[in-house]
């Protein structure tokens, strides 16, 4: 058994349950919320109440034994340790409800953990497992299961039988491909997924009828797959990847978030003007040349993100978006701020550098709800940046950016 002198934790118990990756918050905040800090693993061993282990040594080599003498062990995080191996009997923490790994070497995972049937949160984060237990499926209580750079190449067919899963993070590299069984997470509601991944990802993901929230980080295909123009209960749609056209998107009347960035869009479809639930559209790092009349049919639309684009005008119906309330549109080649720009009566941000412009509109004065305009590195006069200077009664960058 490792000694307790060998080994730093912070345990904590009490009915909330908190989940801390930083050592300095780890030591604050359970004192701030009434819970008992324990002092040393004896403490813990002999405590009645729940307990959250959070080991932070570093030269950990190796799992602590005096873990399986805690009797209501419920939450266990590894932090950064060299440890390299999960004993057999990690199945004997039959309270346990949470497990963490993050940046430890350990390249499997025991048998076992498929018996900690209250087990709700598994985290695999920066570790070098290679695959999950094939028995996996049996964990019925799991919501949320982490993957992000770990060394994961395959899911077993049993992770469809998931059935309170309600996020699933594939943010790795090594994994290739994902099984059909996938598409049997009744609850999943948020599901992210790697650059590797984009080649194959199966048709039955379409049939989450729950899901929410989709990420397709480095997806290179130029249309958006077929499968995911049903989702009717899609949110947010979050594309990272060279995609070319956004054709279908109108299909997806529930989303409030769409967020497609470094692809290769000249354009945003007139359909887009069908999405009336949208809140945030982002799609910087494009080739966007012209916008649509139909942006202005976005009456919900609070966000508006189109920095690092070729756009040059903005239609006439932009400026009917009553409900905006940040526009950035750095680094573009957008040559004229109309007047009507003083329509947009809840706009707090306005990010307008790095364009042609030579001169600003006077309606962004009657602006009741600016806070700050970036507008450096135009074609605006000494003059011209004079008068704003002392006219603009609020947090300002309009002036020419130094170098």
């Amino acid at each position: 058994m490792i000694s307790e002198p060998e080994v730093e934790m912070a345990l904590t118990s009490g009915k909330r349950r908190l989940l801390l990756f930083w050592a300095c918050i780890i030591f604050v905040l359970p004192m701030m919320h009434g819970q008992t800090y324990y002092t040393s693993m004896k403490e813990a061993i002999e405590s009645d109440d729940p307990v959250h282990l959070n080991v932070l040594t570093k030269g950990l080599s190796q799992f602590p034994d005096s873990a399986f003498l805690i009797e209501d062990l419920r939450i266990l995080h590894f932090y950064d340790q060299p440890i390299t191996s999960v004993p057999e009997n990690l199945g004997d923490l039959r309270h346990l409800e949470k497990l963490t790994f993050f940046k430890n070497p350990i390249n499997k995972l025991p048998e076992s953990i498929c018996t900690l049937d209250k087990l709700t949160h598994l985290s695999l984060r920066q570790t070098r497992i290679t695959e999950l237990p094939s028995c996996i499926g049996d964990l019925h209580r799991l919501t949320t299961i982490y993957l992000t750079d770990c060394g994961v190449k395959k899911l077993p067919a049993s992770i469809g039988q998931l059935d309170s899963l309600v996020l699933l993070n594939l943010e790795t590299d090594s994994l290739t491909s994902l099984p059909s069984s996938i598409g049997q997470l009744k609850s999943l509601e948020r599901l992210y997924m790697g650059v590797n991944l984009m080649d194959s990802i199966p048709a039955a993901i379409g049939d989450i009828a729950t899901l929410k929230d989709l990420s397709l980080n480095g997806y290179q295909k130029r249309y958006l797959p077929k499968w995911l123009l049903g989702m009717q209960n899609l949110e947010s749609l979050y594309i990272n990847g060279g995609i070319a056209s956004l054709k279908g998107i109108g299909n997806l009347k529930n989303l409030r978030t769409l967020m497609v960035t470094n692809a290769e869009l000249i354009e945003l479809p007139e359909e887009i003007g069908r999405l009336d639930s949208l809140r945030r559209l982002i799609v910087f790092e494009n080739d966007i040349k012209t916008l649509p009349d139909s942006l202005g049919q976005l009456k919900r639309l609070e966000q508006f993100w189109a920095s690092n684009n070729q756009i040059q005008t903005l239609p006439s119906s932009f400026f009917d978006l009553e409900n905006l309330s940040e526009m950035k549109l750095g680094y573009n080649q957008i040559k004229e701020l109309p007047e009507a720009i003083g329509q947009l009566s809840q706009l707090k941000t306005l990010q307008i550098a790095n364009n042609e412009l030579q001169n600003l509109p006077k309606s962004i004065l009657s602006l009741p709800s600016l806070e700050s305009i970036m507008a450096f590195s135009n074609m605006l006069s000494d003059q011209e940046l004079e008068w704003w200077a002392s006219n603009l009664k609020i947090r300002t960058l309009i002036r020419p950016q130094k170098d």
